[in-house]
């Protein structure tokens, strides 16, 4: 007969279900507020859409003195 075992499991991370705020521009949230009033969806579900498609095609760049560049 195989031994019993104790299983204990871990608690689902309550905040990350919920989700997180971030805080965007006026301008930004009109934006969202229009598509979300064009196709039915949320706010919060066009903005995680458009961010997760941006993530990959983001370039960063070194930030250029503009005091360096004329010299």
């Amino acid at each position: 007969m195989k031994p019993q075992k104790l299983i204990i499991t871990k608690p689902v991370d309550k905040n990350d279900a919920a989700g997180q705020v971030v805080r965007v521009s006026a301008k930004a949230y009109a934006l969202l507020e229009s598509l979300s009033k064009e196709t039915g969806r949320s706010r919060s579900y066009i903005a995680n859409r458009m961010i997760e498609f941006a993530f990959d095609r983001v370039e960063i760049r070194e930030e250029v003195d503009e005091d360096d560049s004329r010299t």
